[in-house]
């Protein structure tokens, strides 16, 4: 079986998407190309690309964008990236809700502000240089600037 997603929003639908896909028992070669979208979605399809490792092919082409880059880095099957295809990796974007003391809002903020951001960077930097980010990449990275490759 052959799935596509061109120019998807790694969301709620395409985590579906592909939870079906797999589900039909078949070998999958699965083309993405995205800007990326949620972290917390892109956790799960690895999560799912990886518990059936041996029946998966990732093809990533055009462009793989932030949470679609995790996806490519982090899935453990047979994958690929085909010729003049552009990559780009960030630190995540988390929104808050703030009261009007600047001060977050609710207690899931305000436990995220104090425990969640120190660990997740922590994560992130060195999952960086497993990927194979150079220093300068990883300086960007560390500002919060956009990480690009081709």
């Amino acid at each position: 079986m052959i799935k596509t997603f061109y120019e998807k929003t790694i969301d709620e639908d395409l985590l579906t998407s592909i939870s079906e896909a797999i589900s039909s028992n078949d070998d999958i070669k699965i083309y993405l190309n995205s800007t990326g979208g949620s972290e917390w979605c892109s956790s799960a399809i690895i999560d799912i690309i990886n518990s059936n490792k041996d029946r998966v092919e990732l093809i990533g082409f055009g462009y793989l964008l932030s949470a679609a880059f995790h996806i490519m880095m982090e899935s453990e099957c047979k994958k690929r990236i085909l010729d003049n295809t552009y990559g780009m990796y960030h630190q995540s974007v988390w929104d808050l809700e703030i009261s009007a003391l600047n001060k977050p809002s609710n207690v899931f903020d305000k436990f995220r502000v104090e425990n969640s951001i120190k660990e997740y960077r922590i994560y992130y930097e060195k999952k960086c240089k497993e990927w194979g980010f150079n220093e300068q990449e990883l300086k960007k990275y560390k500002k919060g600037e956009d990480v690009y490759f081709s």
